[in-house]
Order: C-alpha cells, then structure tokens, then sequence
C-alpha cells in the first residue's frame, strides 16, 4: 500500500522541519514538501482500498470518495463502505486542521506568514501507521498545539 510510503514522506519533512527551523529559506521548502504529503495521505489511501477491494480504478483515474462508495455499494461490499464512512470522517476532522489551508497556500500561492508556534504529531510513521514528532513551525498560528493524528485503519478492516 502506498499509503505507508506517503506517511513515511510526510515524516521526513516534518522531520526536516525540525532540522531547518533556524535556517528560514531551507523551512519553507520543507513545510511546503511536508504540507503536501501529509494532505495526501488520505487521497492515496482511498486509492490503496480502491485497489484493495478491487472496485475497478487505477491510479490514473480521478476517484472521489463518492466514486468508490457507488462502487462499495453496487459490489455490496459492506467493509469498504464502512472504510469509505472511516474515510470521510477524517477528511472532515482534517479539513478543520488550520495546516489544511496552509498547503494550498503554498502549492498555489506563495508562502504563509510565518510565526513561531509548536506542532504535534503523534506515532512512528515507520513501525505504525501514523506519523511522529514534534516540530516547531513557524507558521498557521500562535495559539498553542494543534494535534494532528492520522491513523490508517488496521489491517482486520475493522473501524470505529
């Protein structure tokens, strides 16, 4: 699944985050890379269970979390419609994240204002399917922690 090398990118920016933190320029480029992957993960994940219950998209298609649910359900495929219910909790827990917006500001427009503010990330992303660390961003805001947990579902497809 692609879904774990996605986590393991998002790692490695955040990652390099906390290594560049003092060298501004070098910041940027790592918060726009990190922003990027770690956006990602769910869309590559919804192709990975795509794949996974055979609903018939490849990767060069564009698949929406409606497009697999139509598919799950003419299938009757009861594990991937809970997946796709899974699925689109986190979308909507994410979309709430204020990094959500940061990352269309720097694949589109240019760079955030940065300020001083610390991020959480909680997990391995290496040995478990969620990313780790703890960085110091210098952007979004400066209003304390925001915790940021993305967490495949296991390998028994079961969800809560």
């Amino acid at each position: 699944m692609d879904t774990r090398n996605k986590l393991n990118e998002a790692k490695y920016f955040l990652d390099a985050l906390n290594r560049t933190q003092n060298t501004p320029e070098k910041f940027q480029y790592n918060l726009s890379a990190f922003l990027n992957a770690w956006r990602s993960v769910l869309d590559v994940m919804l192709y990975d269970f795509a794949e996974f219950y055979s609903l018939g998209f490849t990767r060069e298609e564009k698949l929406t979390d409606r497009d697999f649910w139509v598919a799950a359900r003419a299938k009757n495929l009861n594990n991937a419609l809970r997946f796709n219910e899974w699925w689109r909790q986190k979308q909507g827990t994410l979309m709430n994240n204020p990094l959500w917006k940061k990352r269309t500001i720097t694949a589109h427009r240019g760079y955030p204002e940065v300020v001083p503010y610390r991020f959480y990330v909680s997990g391995s992303g290496g040995t478990s399917p969620t990313i780790s660390g703890e960085v110091v961003l210098s952007a979004v805001s400066s209003e304390g922690a925001i915790p940021v947990t993305i967490t495949p579902p296991s390998a028994d497809l079961r969800f809560s």
